[in-house]
């Protein structure tokens, strides 16, 4: 269940450049930066091809990012995540889009700059050579935010170009958490407002006066309708908070919470989370969180809703500190891949 967070088209593509692992001097490493989601790395896509009897193999790599995003990027530190390799002998000797899997153990953060770097090995080319592995890329009139860039042994020296983009694709399994822009229809929570950010200032309700009683509440979701919301058909319920200021989720990458879901409904600024949390003998405290400002490409399946809310109890106090949601999803088209490529199972976070 995968979408695409960052990419360059195909469509751009008018010059192709080459890789090769021979003579101690060679480049054998290139790669592209871009920006992370929020979700979690699930699997790269790349535009290319052998040539003539090429053979070796391919693997990409995540690194973190330094340099001017865009113009001096280029890869710093050790590789954050490694892919599965592809055999070179296996690929076309024209241009297509190959996969090639992460293992799922990288949350790529929204915002945050990284770099895409693939490496050939074992291949028997050179600069005079047909026996290299050719990558698509845009020189003419290259838009992409980021910048390719190319390793050389000759120098041992990462190189940026800030005039060509690399043909590519990254691919989240989810949205990534999001926090709420509004909350509102608040009942008895003070500093509500507070409850948007994860930095501890919070939101709070007093529980209870009287000695001896649990705190209980549920998690629900909406359905927007129109400027209004339907709250779902199942709850989430939870009983009295612990002492400490933690993360607690409910639902999964496979609980519709009841639901059939479309893309309207999450895209929707009206689509939220109810939060409901009963006083005891005190009138119970609520608020409604929305307005995450997800964007699931039309034609997606929601395959799944998680909510986490990061709260703690002290004495008759709950105190609310942020909550977040992330969904799940798989998009409506088929990805391309290479010839002689299957496409890989989808992974969940």
């Amino acid at each position: 269940m995968s979408a695409i967070v960052d990419s360059y088209s195909e469509s751009n593509q008018d010059n192709t450049n080459f890789l090769y692992d021979v003579g101690g001097n060679e480049i054998r490493e290139a790669g592209q930066s871009f920006t992370g989601g929020g979700g979690v790395l699930d699997y790269a896509k790349l535009y290319i091809a052998k040539q003539g009897s090429a053979v070796g193999s391919i693997q990409c790599f995540v690194y973190a990012h330094s340099g001017t995003y865009g113009t001096s990027s280029v890869p710093t530190g050790s590789a954050l995540s490694t892919s599965e390799s592809v055999d070179i002998s296996t690929l076309s000797d024209s241009l297509s889009l190959v996969t090639f899997q992460f293992p799922n153990d990288l949350t790529l953060v929204s915002g945050t700059k990284y770099c895409l770097v693939w490496l050939v090995t074992g291949t028997t080319g050179g600069t005079s050579s047909d026996k290299n592995l050719l990558y698509g890329r845009d020189v003419s009139s290259p838009t992409h935010s980021g910048n390719l860039m190319y390793y050389s042994r000759f120098d041992s020296t990462w190189n940026a170009v800030s005039n060509n983009d690399a043909i590519f694709y990254v691919y989240e399994s989810s949205t990534g958490w999001v926090s709420p822009s509004v909350i509102e229809n608040v009942s008895y929570v003070a500093n509500a407002d507070n409850i948007k950010a994860s930095d501890d200032t919070y939101g709070s309700v007093t529980t209870s006066f009287m000695s001896g009683f649990s705190t209980d509440g549920i998690i629900d979701l909406y359905i927007p309708s129109g400027a209004t919301n339907v709250r779902v058909n199942e709850d989430k319920a939870f009983t009295s908070l612990s002492g400490d200021d933690s993360y607690r989720s409910m639902g999964g990458s496979s609980d519709l919470w009841g639901e059939t879901w479309t893309v309207d409904d999450i895209n929707s600024e009206y689509f939220g989370i109810y939060y409901f949390i009963d006083r005891v003998d005190l009138n119970s405290g609520n608020f409604d969180a929305r307005g995450f400002g997800l964007s699931i490409p039309s034609g997606s399946t929601i395959d799944g809703i998680e909510v986490r809310v990061e709260d703690f109890g002290s004495s008759n106090q709950n105190f609310i500190d942020n909550i977040q949601i992330k969904v799940y999803y798989t998009e409506g088209s088929t990805p391309t891949v290479g010839t002689k490529y299957h496409l890989p199972p989808f992974k969940r976070s």
